[in-house]
């Protein structure tokens, strides 16, 4: 569990008080203070200037002024952002505190009646109310900017929202509330917008609906109330609130809500027999080191009635083992201390001895702990067993080539194998019983910090994972893949954590070579397409050119032949153009995971591809929002629409998309995929051309075509298949052609 660390200024010119002071905020279990002192109003406020306070706790009477004059200063030379200040006074006096809490003081404590704990908590409270403060001047700051949103907010929030002008006539409501209001009394927008509340809602004349709608006007407040609507026994939380204009009135239906009270309230009946019938050992126990009430579970695990039991100190039945630990124990729960995971051994009727394992919460206020216990006699005697064959499995563990060991829920490591202190060179006594963070594998800040929130992760029996780099003893460096992974007790419970770490050092190195020679094939193929296409565009150039110098010399044939010679030259620059696509799929960045609306991206496409005005493109009224990564998507949503377009044989053709959502076999371990699919209207294609469509340099319409290159599709089937869906297609000459294709959810 993280403890924060805050900076306290005393301010006190008695060194007595100081060191008492500093002897009770050290043994604060909650929090860390680092102390700052000074015996003078100057000397505290010049403090104030040069470090960063996060509290103070100031004496009334200094040599150089009172504590009412520091505070007057501290806010003059802080602007308004002092830190929160607690005043001591030997003597209380109640003008004294007044005067205080004026000038800014967070609380105000009286030296006689000083206790560690008051002092301790109110120093939290100081700090923590002053963090609450600035929370909510925050949330406010951003309430106002989010004000010009109010709009779009009502249209689109799930709770129902009417506005009232100062006629109580109704001039809006939000979807929400239309629905809301078709289903309660039947009317439509029209029948009820223009109109006064009380002639829409006759029902609410007469009773609290009217009253608090009054109020609120008049006394200019917002009221908060709940109404049974009798008619459709449905329990409605209504806020409202006044304004210049009117009144802006929020209601929800509560009666899931109002399930729950009364469900809460028979489960506080039913608390009682939770207590008589669990089979934990559950016990309220006082101070004076006296059971106070017991469950019956008590009487079954150790034979003992609840009356024999109350009757005598309990640790009268604690084994003589274990009783300077249990009292230790005790001790810390009278002081305001948590116990966790204690074990000792309580003895029985028949004089043996069961092992209990506790969890207790102190109750300083009445004098009271509540613990839970756990009979855990049989896993002691199972962990007996496994001490006993712990030689053969100590071989297993330290032979494996693997990095290997145990670490406590705190953090402490409790066991490493050989091949872990051969990768640092440490022996056993150097790094074992420590914290895991100081040994030489953690060997930054940063590391350290990121295996301490990793634990803390694993403690709450999360499985973690992650990569670590560290020097090893040959002067390289060792990459490693390192897991942390909870062991749960027969409860569950986590008991321990297992540290594993595989050398992937060699891996990582072939991937980085891996990586260098895609940018050296990437470079290539940028390469070799400039050298193909550059004549190329000097062939369609000189061709230009001759015809131009032969200008009404040239005979139609020529000319004929000429264009075709262009087109030739243009269809190898497209096919070029393919190919260098082609290459780069699987090389190029697809881009991170984002959430990609459908609509938005669809639109985006056809936008792009520009079809002819008359051509139509039909999409599905409502469309998803994934997340995926957004560019491969609309590349192959832009290959097919326009395929479609540009293989169609007539100039008013139309596409339709359509999708569907569901849960493959393939992706069963992945989570769920869409199906969509693109459809036309055109010319088709035959059965015997669909297994020959995805293959590269086959164009999706077999007739001969000048801008077709048989790449797109290829294309488009690498780009599904790399985000792991699946692509084919439905055709029939004369009927047109629908491709459908998987795309998976991330």
């Amino acid at each position: 569990m993280h403890i924060p660390t805050f900076t306290l200024l005393i301010v006190e010119d008695f060194a007595i008080q100081r060191e008492l002071c500093r002897q009770t905020l050290s043994i604060d279990s909650c929090c860390v203070y680092h102390l700052l002192e000074a015996e003078s109003v100057a000397a505290g406020l010049a403090l104030c200037r040069s470090s960063i306070i996060d509290a103070i706790l100031l004496d009334y009477a200094l040599p150089d002024g009172d504590g009412l004059a520091f505070l007057a200063a501290l806010e003059t030379q802080s602007n308004g952002s002092s830190p929160p200040v607690v005043m001591l006074t030997g003597m209380g006096d109640e003008r004294i505190a007044v005067r205080a809490m004026k000038l800014g003081a967070e609380d105000y404590l009286v030296k006689c009646d000083l206790t560690p704990q008051l002092l301790q908590s109110t120093i939290r409270s100081a700090i923590e109310n002053t963090r609450l403060r600035l929370q909510l001047q925050q949330s406010q700051e951003r309430l106002q900017a989010k004000n010009q949103q109010i709009t779009t907010i009502w249209e689109s929030m799930t709770d129902a929202y009417i506005t009232l002008d100062r006629e109580w006539r109704i001039v809006y409501t939000n979807p929400t509330a239309t629905e809301l209001v078709r289903q309660l009394v039947g009317l439509a927008p029209e029948e009820f917008l223009g109109k006064t509340h009380w002639e829409a809602f006759p029902w609410s004349v007469g009773n609290i609906v009217e009253q608090e709608y009054r109020r609120a006007v008049t006394d200019r407040v917002t009221v908060h109330f709940e109404v049974l609507y009798e008619p459709t026994s449905t329990w409605f939380e209504i806020h409202a609130y006044p304004s210049e204009i009117g009144l802006g009135i929020y209601f929800r239906d509560i009666n899931e809500r109002k399930r729950n009270e009364a469900e809460r309230i028979q489960a506080e009946r039913e608390r009682d027999r939770f207590f008589d019938l669990s089979l934990n050992l559950l016990v309220i126990a006082n101070f004076d080191g006296y059971f106070v009430r017991l469950n019956p579970a008590w009487e079954q695990t150790l034979g003992f009635t609840a009356a024999e039991l109350m009757a005598q100190p309990y640790l009268d039945f604690v084994h003589p083992d274990d009783l300077e630990s249990t009292l230790a124990a005790a001790t810390g729960l009278n002081t305001g201390e948590m116990v966790i995971s204690f074990e000792n051994r309580y003895r029985c009727k028949d004089g043996s001895y069961r092992w209990l394992l506790w969890s207790a919460m102190p109750d300083v206020e009445h004098n009271l702990s509540y613990a839970n216990g756990r009979d855990i006699t049989n896993r002691k005697r199972q962990e007996a067993a496994l001490l006993q064959s712990g030689r053969k499995f100590s071989a297993i563990f330290n032979q494996t080539f693997q990095l290997m060991g145990l670490v406590s829920v705190d953090g402490v490591l409790l066991e490493v194998n050989q091949a872990a202190l051969d990768s640092i060179a440490a022996t056993e006594s150097e790094i074992v019983g420590k914290s895991f963070w100081d040994a030489p594998w953690w060997h930054t800040e940063q590391l350290q910090q990121q295996l301490r929130d990793a634990i803390a992760t694993a403690a709450s029996g999360e499985f973690v994972r992650y990569e670590v780099e560290f020097p090893n003893p040959s002067g390289g460096v060792t990459i490693t893949d390192f897991s942390l992974k909870p062991m749960f007790d027969e409860v569950g419970q986590v008991e321990s954590i297992v540290a594993e770490a595989h050398d992937i050092t060699d891996r990582k190195q072939a991937q980085a070579d891996l990586e260098q020679r895609n940018q050296e094939l990437d470079s290539f193929v940028y390469v070799v397409s400039h050298d193909l296409k550059a004549p190329l565009r000097g062939i369609a150039n000189l061709s230009k050119w001759i015809e131009e110098d032969l200008e009404g010399s040239l005979s139609v044939a020529n000319q004929q032949q000429m264009a075709l010679l262009r087109s030739r030259v243009y269809k190898m620059q497209a096919t070029i153009d393919g190919l260098l696509d082609y290459a780069r799929l699987g090389i190029a960045d697809a881009g991170v995971v984002e959430s990609v609306s459908i609509a938005t991206l669809l639109a985006e496409v056809i936008d792009s591809i520009a079809p002819p005005p008359t051509f139509t493109i039909s999409l599905p009224p409502e469309l998803p929002t994934l997340s995926t990564r957004r560019l491969p998507l609309f590349q192959v949503f832009a290959n097919l629409i326009g395929n479609g377009i540009k293989h169609h044989d007539r100039v008013d053709g139309s596409i339709q998309i359509s999708i569907a959502k569901r849960a493959t076999k393939a992706v069963e371990d992945r989570g769920d995929c869409y199906e969509f699919a693109v459809s036309d209207d055109g010319p088709g294609i035959a059965p015997e051309h669909h297994d020959r469509m995805f293959k590269i340099f086959q164009a999706v319409n077999p007739q001969n075509r000048s801008d077709s290159t048989g790449i797109g599709l290829a294309i488009v089937k690498k780009i599904v298949e790399a985000e792991g869906g699946t692509i084919w297609l439905e055709s029939e000459l004369g009927k047109g052609t629908t491709f459908y294709f998987t795309w998976l959810q991330r």
